[in-house]
């Protein structure tokens, strides 16, 4: 029998929504059915003004499950009822010796501000953690080592992928489903990454005009990417990377935007804590509002660690 407890609270003020806020307090008790079955009662409370002009409070009763049959097989969903309806995360991952997988599929209310203080890491660094599990069992040894592997292969270079999200002052509920995988040989690995993401406004302000999202009520993203690196050497490595975004409003069947970029990149170990890297990208933007642009770049990038 085990048990947690937790409380958050966020306030936003903005010109298109006002000043919102929501507070929530919950705590769960946790009970293991067997050694590899684990379920959770929750409850909490929840007052918030997000969804609605006035502010609502409610309880907020949920539950949870983790199963893990192996020790590189795990499922867990957890489930609440929330002030915009129902909450949820889900959470499948399965790895082998050479490769590990992950699919995502979570439901919350989202704000701007949030998203930045989240700091979400990418799945490409979630996948590696899981493969190095196994032989690293201690969380902190095993976030180092994932960082030392993402910088030997270049994935550090975060400007190289496109992983969806818009800039806007809206308030939102979102579903974000993603599914990931990561190959590792001896001298080549491969991410692949495929995802949806919906976002419907709440508590819409008055004034729509404060930034370019505001009026848009619905709307989904859809990303793909692709990478593969190969290492030269011990000290250094070249990474292909392509992926692809398309953005459209659901609302508004005319207004989309398609990305996509493609990078080449040269990385070496040129210290015991230092890497450097040199590559080329181009991008392309098309949009149904306000045109599109096209980039060809080069780029170097230097990364020292203390």
């Amino acid at each position: 029998m085990g048990w947690a407890l937790d409380g958050t609270s966020l306030a936003v003020h903005s010109d298109t929504v006002g000043k919102k806020e929501d507070s929530r307090i919950y705590g769960s008790l946790i009970y293991d059915i067997v050694p590899e079955l684990h379920a959770s009662v929750i409850y909490g409370y929840e007052s918030s003004d997000f969804a609605n002009s006035t502010r609502q409070s409610s309880t907020t009763p949920g539950f949870g499950l983790e199963w893990s049959p192996s020790e590189r097989t795990q499922a867990a969903i957890v489930k609440e009822k929330r002030v915009f309806g129902d909450g949820r995360s889900l959470v499948l991952s399965h790895r082998t010796p050479l490769t590990a997988w992950r699919y995502s599929d979570q439901k919350d209310i989202g704000v701007f501000p949030n998203q930045i203080a989240g700091g979400q890491q990418s799945s490409a660094f979630g996948l590696m953690s899981d493969l190095l599990a196994s032989s690293i069992p201690d969380p902190l040894a095993r976030e180092q080592a994932v960082r030392t592997r993402m910088e030997q292969i270049g994935v550090h270079a975060g400007s190289n992928l496109l992983s969806g999200g818009f800039v806007t002052s809206q308030i939102f509920v979102s579903r974000i489903r993603e599914g990931s995988a990561l190959l590792l040989g001896s001298t080549n690995t491969v991410t692949l990454t495929l995802g949806q993401s919906d976002r419907q406004s709440i508590g819409l302000g008055t004034d729509t005009a404060v930034d370019s999202a505001s009026s848009s009520t619905n709307i989904r993203q859809r990303h793909l990417s692709a990478a593969w690196s190969h290492r030269l050497s011990p000290l250094s490595t070249i990474t292909l990377v392509a992926s692809q975004l398309h953005t459209e409003d659901l609302a508004a069947t005319s207004i989309n935007s398609k990305q996509s970029l493609e990078s080449l990149l040269f990385s070496t170990q040129i210290g015991p804590r230092t890497t450097a890297s040199v590559g080329a990208r181009r991008a392309q933007f098309d949009s149904t509002v306000g045109g599109g642009y096209r980039e060809n770049a080069l780029a170097g990038t230097l990364s020292l660690r203390f």
